[in-house]
């Protein structure tokens, strides 16, 4: 009976069963220690549970975990193949094809970003979500009065989506267009008061329009509650130093040399002041710092800076046997 049974397909051997239970058990226990870990915020110990459940077999569900987790973590060249094979397994998932498109810009990939929008918005026409990802889409490619029509309609359909309203004033101030931007920043600012990046769009919005008062004291809003904040130190030094006010823009500087050793910018910024205020050695001084901790920051700029920097430049560089 037992070479009958081995002949024709009779019931697999004890070890072969007792293997497959194993591997359904390992995967199980891995994957689900996988969503425990992206719960408690271990997203890197979650990705390597996945991967290791997924090496066991493929399943569809725990690759969606996987491209949630590289996403958590930024990893969005890791994610974008997981999202791809599941947006072409699951065609009729809108939301994971907006995930797919949404990770394409991550990427700078707009032209295949617009090309999945393209296909969504014909057949979500009036979903916000999809129409904020064609505007951003077009505003990576350029495109930026498509952009600006695809986010007035999906403000429309949502005024208080604030991603929307942050990407249109950016691009109305990029287009020098900063009172009409101002209604989406006051808007955002409602939302959040002490959001350091409304905060400094508001200060360039004011800037545009010649309130420059105003924007001082946005910049020194967001100064007094983000110390650590390395564009508003700059914008607030460039406004004293264009207003004339170099002492503030040293004082300025100097605060956030001291709290941030490493802030190249700002010594290549008092640099320039001090140049300006005939200080060639502090300048040069300053100059040689920036060019050390980055070299790309020292930047050509116009008149005597630019000669100073050349010739700190050369000098830094006949000391550094190295030549970096």
């Amino acid at each position: 009976m037992g070479f009958f049974q081995r002949l024709f397909g009779g019931p697999r051997p004890q070890s072969e069963e007792l293997e497959q239970r194993t591997q359904e058990r390992n995967f199980n226990m891995l994957r689900d220690d996988g969503v425990r870990a992206m719960q408690m915020g271990e997203v890197g110990f979650a990705v390597r549970c996945f991967e290791s459940a997924l090496s066991i077999k493929e399943d569809a569900q725990t690759q969606g975990l996987l491209a949630e987790a590289c996403l958590r973590q930024g990893d969005f060249a890791k994610a974008l193949p997981l999202l791809e094979a599941l947006a072409a397994n699951k065609a009729d998932n809108a939301s994971v094809r907006l995930l797919y498109a949404t990770t394409l810009g991550r990427l700078g990939r707009y032209e295949e970003m617009k090309s999945v929008c393209d296909e969504l918005v014909k057949e979500a026409a009036t979903d916000y979500a999809v129409l904020y990802a064609c505007a951003e889409a077009a505003h990576g490619l350029n495109d930026v009065f498509t952009a600006i029509a695809r986010l007035t309609q999906a403000l429309e359909l949502n005024p208080n989506h604030l991603p929307a309203r942050l990407l249109r004033a950016r691009i109305l101030c990029d287009m020098g267009q900063a009172a009409e931007a101002m209604e989406d920043i006051d808007v955002l600012l409602k939302a959040d008061a002490e959001n350091e990046v409304y905060g400094l769009l508001q200060a360039e919005a004011l800037l545009q329009t010649g309130q420059t008062e105003e924007a001082e004291a946005a910049l020194l809003r967001v100064h007094e509650i983000y110390p650590f904040c390395r564009e508003a130190v700059l914008r607030l030094g460039a406004l004293y130093d264009a207003t004339s006010r170099r002492d503030k823009a040293l004082a300025v500087y100097d605060e956030a040399i001291e709290l941030q050793p490493d802030f190249a910018e700002a010594y290549k910024q008092r640099g320039g002041v001090r140049l300006a205020l005939h200080d060639k050695e502090g300048a040069a001084d300053d100059l040689r710092r920036a060019l050390e901790l980055k070299p790309e920051v020292v930047s050509e700029v116009e008149g005597e800076f630019t000669n100073v920097e050349n010739q700190m430049t050369e000098r830094y560089r006949n000391m550094n046997p190295y030549g970096f």
